[in-house]
Protein backbone atom coordinates (compact mmCIF):
# COMPACT_ATOMS: atom_id res chain seq x y z
CA UNK A 1 0.00 0.00 0.00
CA UNK A 2 2.81 2.41 0.88
CA UNK A 3 4.60 1.58 -2.38
CA UNK A 4 1.44 2.41 -4.35
CA UNK A 5 1.18 5.70 -2.44
CA UNK A 6 4.84 6.57 -3.12
CA UNK A 7 4.36 5.77 -6.81
CA UNK A 8 1.42 8.18 -6.98
CA UNK A 9 -1.19 5.49 -7.62
CA UNK A 10 -3.78 7.14 -5.43
CA UNK A 11 -6.85 5.06 -6.24
CA UNK A 12 -5.01 1.76 -5.87
CA UNK A 13 -3.35 2.97 -2.66
CA UNK A 14 -6.72 4.04 -1.27
CA UNK A 15 -8.17 0.59 -1.97
CA UNK A 16 -5.15 -1.11 -0.39
CA UNK A 17 -5.32 1.00 2.77
CA UNK A 18 -9.09 0.44 2.97
CA UNK A 19 -8.51 -3.31 2.89
CA UNK A 20 -5.94 -2.99 5.69
CA UNK A 21 -8.30 -0.94 7.88
CA UNK A 22 -11.05 -3.52 7.37
CA UNK A 23 -8.73 -6.37 8.33
CA UNK A 24 -7.05 -4.41 11.14
CA UNK A 25 -9.58 -1.92 12.58
CA UNK A 26 -7.07 -0.77 15.24
CA UNK A 27 -4.29 0.07 12.78
CA UNK A 28 -3.60 3.74 13.52
CA UNK A 29 -1.11 4.20 10.67
CA UNK A 30 -3.42 2.61 8.07
CA UNK A 31 -6.25 5.05 8.87
CA UNK A 32 -3.78 7.94 8.71
CA UNK A 33 -2.35 6.83 5.35
CA UNK A 34 -5.84 6.20 3.97
CA UNK A 35 -6.83 9.74 4.94
CA UNK A 36 -3.72 11.18 3.27
CA UNK A 37 -4.42 9.41 -0.02
CA UNK A 38 -8.09 10.47 0.12
CA UNK A 39 -7.12 14.08 0.75
CA UNK A 40 -4.90 13.99 -2.35
CA UNK A 41 -8.02 13.09 -4.33
CA UNK A 42 -10.05 15.94 -2.78
CA UNK A 43 -12.18 13.45 -0.85
CA UNK A 44 -12.07 15.78 2.11
CA UNK A 45 -14.99 14.41 4.12
CA UNK A 46 -13.65 10.85 3.90
CA UNK A 47 -10.14 12.06 4.77
CA UNK A 48 -11.44 13.97 7.80
CA UNK A 49 -13.35 10.91 8.97
CA UNK A 50 -10.29 8.66 8.69
CA UNK A 51 -7.93 11.15 10.34
CA UNK A 52 -10.43 11.28 13.21
CA UNK A 53 -10.49 7.47 13.39
CA UNK A 54 -6.70 7.45 13.59
CA UNK A 55 -6.81 10.04 16.39
CA UNK A 56 -9.54 8.11 18.21
CA UNK A 57 -7.17 5.14 18.30
CA UNK A 58 -4.19 7.30 19.32
CA UNK A 59 -4.91 10.86 20.47
CA UNK A 60 -1.15 11.58 20.43
CA UNK A 61 -0.81 10.85 16.70
CA UNK A 62 0.48 14.32 15.81
CA UNK A 63 0.96 13.64 12.06
CA UNK A 64 -2.73 12.71 11.84
CA UNK A 65 -3.69 15.95 13.63
CA UNK A 66 -1.52 17.95 11.22
CA UNK A 67 -3.20 16.15 8.31
CA UNK A 68 -6.60 16.91 9.80
CA UNK A 69 -5.75 20.61 10.12
CA UNK A 70 -4.49 20.69 6.54
CA UNK A 71 -7.63 19.02 5.14
CA UNK A 72 -9.93 21.37 7.07
CA UNK A 73 -7.87 24.25 5.62
CA UNK A 74 -8.16 22.87 2.07
CA UNK A 75 -11.89 22.38 2.58
CA UNK A 76 -12.27 26.02 3.64
CA UNK A 77 -13.15 25.28 7.27
CA UNK A 78 -10.44 27.57 8.58
CA UNK A 79 -11.74 28.00 12.15
CA UNK A 80 -11.52 24.26 12.80
CA UNK A 81 -8.21 24.05 10.93
CA UNK A 82 -6.78 26.78 13.17
CA UNK A 83 -7.93 25.00 16.34
CA UNK A 84 -6.26 21.77 15.19
CA UNK A 85 -2.95 23.39 14.22
CA UNK A 86 -2.86 25.36 17.48
CA UNK A 87 -3.14 22.09 19.39
CA UNK A 88 -0.27 20.69 17.32
CA UNK A 89 1.83 23.79 18.05
CA UNK A 90 1.22 23.36 21.78
CA UNK A 91 2.63 19.84 21.45
CA UNK A 92 5.40 20.71 18.96
CA UNK A 93 6.26 24.42 19.34
CA UNK A 94 9.67 24.02 17.71
CA UNK A 95 8.46 22.70 14.34
CA UNK A 96 8.64 25.46 11.70
CA UNK A 97 6.27 23.73 9.26
CA UNK A 98 3.48 23.84 11.85
CA UNK A 99 3.89 27.61 12.15
CA UNK A 100 3.88 27.95 8.35
CA UNK A 101 0.60 26.04 8.13
CA UNK A 102 -0.85 28.29 10.83
CA UNK A 103 0.25 31.32 8.81
CA UNK A 104 -1.34 29.92 5.65
CA UNK A 105 -4.63 29.35 7.46
CA UNK A 106 -4.59 32.88 8.87
CA UNK A 107 -3.78 34.40 5.47
CA UNK A 108 -6.72 32.52 3.93
CA UNK A 109 -8.85 33.88 6.78
CA UNK A 110 -7.85 37.49 5.90
CA UNK A 111 -5.67 37.96 8.99
CA UNK A 112 -2.32 39.00 7.47
CA UNK A 113 -0.82 40.53 10.64
CA UNK A 114 -1.38 37.33 12.65
CA UNK A 115 -0.14 35.28 9.70
CA UNK A 116 3.03 37.35 9.56
CA UNK A 117 3.66 36.59 13.24
CA UNK A 118 3.33 32.85 12.55
CA UNK A 119 5.64 33.07 9.52
CA UNK A 120 8.23 35.06 11.49
CA UNK A 121 8.14 32.41 14.23
CA UNK A 122 8.82 29.76 11.58
CA UNK A 123 11.72 31.83 10.24
CA UNK A 124 13.16 32.14 13.76
CA UNK A 125 12.96 28.37 14.20
CA UNK A 126 14.71 27.78 10.88
CA UNK A 127 17.62 29.96 12.04
CA UNK A 128 20.13 30.66 9.30
CA UNK A 129 18.50 28.33 6.75
CA UNK A 130 17.09 30.42 3.90
CA UNK A 131 13.63 29.44 2.71
CA UNK A 132 12.56 31.44 -0.34
CA UNK A 133 8.94 30.26 -0.14
CA UNK A 134 8.72 31.42 3.49
CA UNK A 135 10.35 34.75 2.64
CA UNK A 136 7.69 35.32 -0.03
CA UNK A 137 4.93 34.47 2.45
CA UNK A 138 6.36 36.97 4.96
CA UNK A 139 6.51 39.68 2.28
CA UNK A 140 2.85 39.10 1.35
CA UNK A 141 1.61 39.04 4.94
CA UNK A 142 1.17 42.72 5.59
CA UNK A 143 -1.66 44.95 6.64
CA UNK A 144 -3.79 46.33 3.83
CA UNK A 145 -3.42 50.00 3.08
CA UNK A 146 -5.90 51.94 5.18
CA UNK A 147 -6.54 54.87 2.84
CA UNK A 148 -7.13 54.78 -0.90
CA UNK A 149 -8.01 57.40 -3.49
CA UNK A 150 -9.87 56.43 -6.66
CA UNK A 151 -10.93 58.52 -9.64
CA UNK A 152 -13.11 57.75 -12.64
CA UNK A 153 -16.24 58.65 -14.49
CA UNK A 154 -19.71 57.31 -15.19
CA UNK A 155 -21.44 58.12 -18.45
CA UNK A 156 -24.74 59.93 -17.82
CA UNK A 157 -26.51 57.99 -20.59
CA UNK A 158 -25.64 54.68 -22.20
CA UNK A 159 -24.98 54.72 -25.91
CA UNK A 160 -22.80 52.80 -28.32
CA UNK A 161 -21.43 56.15 -29.36
CA UNK A 162 -19.31 58.33 -27.16
CA UNK A 163 -21.32 61.06 -25.46
CA UNK A 164 -20.04 64.46 -24.48
CA UNK A 165 -21.12 64.45 -20.85
CA UNK A 166 -20.31 62.32 -17.88
CA UNK A 167 -20.13 62.41 -14.14
CA UNK A 168 -16.61 62.27 -12.85
CA UNK A 169 -15.85 61.48 -9.28
CA UNK A 170 -13.10 61.37 -6.75
CA UNK A 171 -13.52 58.70 -4.12
CA UNK A 172 -11.69 58.41 -0.81
CA UNK A 173 -11.85 55.08 1.00
CA UNK A 174 -10.79 53.84 4.42
CA UNK A 175 -10.27 50.11 4.95
CA UNK A 176 -11.27 48.81 8.37
CA UNK A 177 -10.26 45.21 7.63
CA UNK A 178 -9.90 42.99 4.57
CA UNK A 179 -13.68 42.69 4.32
CA UNK A 180 -14.94 46.25 4.90
CA UNK A 181 -14.05 49.55 3.24
CA UNK A 182 -15.99 52.80 3.64
CA UNK A 183 -15.99 55.18 0.67
CA UNK A 184 -16.88 58.86 0.43
CA UNK A 185 -17.41 60.09 -3.10
CA UNK A 186 -17.42 63.64 -4.44
CA UNK A 187 -19.03 64.20 -7.85
CA UNK A 188 -19.03 66.98 -10.37
CA UNK A 189 -20.47 67.33 -13.85
CA UNK A 190 -18.03 67.92 -16.64
CA UNK A 191 -17.77 67.45 -20.37
CA UNK A 192 -15.07 66.42 -22.76
CA UNK A 193 -14.24 67.01 -26.37
CA UNK A 194 -15.70 64.21 -28.56
CA UNK A 195 -12.89 64.64 -31.07
CA UNK A 196 -10.10 63.40 -28.78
Amino acid sequence: ALQLKHNGKKVAAEQAFMAITQQEPNNVAAFEQLAIVQSWQNKFDLAISNFKKSLALDKNNTPARIGLARVFYWKGERTVALLEIQQVIREQPDNASNWILKGDILMADAKPIQARGAYLQAQTLLGTKFNENLSNKIAQAKAPKKWRLDAGYISDSFSEERVDGHSSYLQLGYTFDNAATLYVRGEEYSSFDTSD
